[in-house]
Parts: C-alpha cells; sequence; structure tokens
C-alpha cells in the first residue's frame, strides 16, 4: 500500500488531535492517484487508523510517482480541501516501487512542490526502490529519507515524522505556542501521538 500523508506544521501543541491536520492519497499507474483523507476531514486518531485499513489497494504493475506527487500538490494542498496557509506542508511519500516514466518527472513534479514551499520526506519500502531518486527529492538528508521494510513500519515511519516536524522554539513561538518550549517533551508527544496513529 502506499499513501502520501500531510502531517502539518502546527503539531507542536499538547493537543495534537486538535492540530494535526492528515490527508493521505493512495497510488499507482498514471491517472490513479485518489484521495483516501482530505485535509478538512472531521477525524480521530481511531477514525484515521480505520480509514487507512479499510481503504482497498488497487494492485497493478504501475508506480507513478510524479503523477502522485502532482496530485497531492495541486488538488490535495489547496484551501477547498482543507490547506492552512500559516501551516507548513509536510509531504510523506511512501512508494515500494520505482517510477514507471523514470526521474525525470518525479524531478519535475518534486521541485513543482517545493516551490510551492511543501517539505517532501521520502520513504522507500523494499529492495525495489529507486534510492538515487527518493534521497534526491527529499527536503534534506539524512533526516527525510527512510529506506525500510513493512514489518518495520510501525516504528521507523513515526521516528521519521519526529525528525521531520519542525518544533524548533523560533517555529513555536511564530505559532503562539511558547508555553510548549520544551523541545524534548514536544518530540516525545509527536512521536507517541505518531505511534499511536500508525498501530
Amino acid at each position: 500500500t502506499r499513501y502520501i500523508g500531510d502531517w502539518s506544521s502546527d503539531v507542536c501543541s499538547s493537543d495534537l488531535e486538535k492540530y494535526v491536520h492528515v490527508g493521505a492519497t493512495m497510488f499507482a499507474g498514471y491517472g490513479t492517484s485518489r484521495t483516501v483523507l482530505d485535509l478538512n476531514s472531521d477525524y480521530d486518531s481511531e477514525s484515521v487508523k480505520t480509514t487507512l485499513e479499510n481503504t482497498k489497494y488497487q494492485r497493478g504493475s504501475y508506480t507513478e510517482i510524479g503523477d502522485a506527487l502532482k496530485f497531492v500538490c495541486d488538488t490535495m494542498f489547496t484551501e477547498t480541501m482543507g490547506d492552512r496557509g500559516d501551516a507548513q506542508n509536510y509531504l510523506i511519500l511512501l512508494t515500494d516501487g520505482k517510477s514507471n516514466s523514470g526521474p525525470e518527472p518525479v524531478r519535475t513534479e518534486a521541485k513543482a512542490c517545493r516551490d510551492k514551499g511543501v517539505r517532501i520526506a521520502t520513504v522507500g519500502i523494499g529492495p525495489n526502490t529507486d534510492e538515487d531518486i527518493l534521497k534526491e527529492i527529499a527536503y534534506s538528508m539524512p533526516n527525510y529519507y527512510l529506506s525500510t521494510n513493512y514489518s518495520a513500519l510501525p516504528e521507523t515511519l513515526p521516528n521519521l515524522v519526529v525528525q521531520t516536524i519542525d518544533c524548533g522554539s523560533e517555529f513555536v513561538l511564530n505559532f503562539g505556542y511558547d508555553k510548549y518550549l520544551d523541545i524534548d517533551a514536544i518530540r516525545q508527544m509527536i512521536e507517541t501521538a505518531a505511534k499511536e496513529k500508525l498501530k
């Protein structure tokens, strides 16, 4: 199963379910991307888990990563779909395959996302991914790239989320959460919440 999720920037609060907006998209071949959760859906961690567990994966032999990136950045990260202009958008790409169209469409669409201010984290699952392109389009290395397998994903993915979310003191102050400046405590809250969402 492949998901692209949005973990918005204002997760740096004591009430994570109130402030974290999560979107999810599934994709396979060209034109197959579809929204599983949009950013303005009403949900809690249990409903996110239930929705993802009940989502039917369309098996196929195609993987069009560039098309999926375009779908998320053009369709999901929009005001009508719940995007917030004051929140940093994070796109977490999970894939277990290589892009059938090659690396160029992936580079092109990743740049288009970056130009809109989206930070991309990439997760390669198993041995059949294009590690070079996943590292190349990641916002920064090594914190925004992960190589893992399906059995380890419940542990490794939350760690990636913790590494990518910007919870520095300047960031927190910009969003008015100055009473939550214990960075270690914030990171612990995010890690715990992320692991709960992936159980």
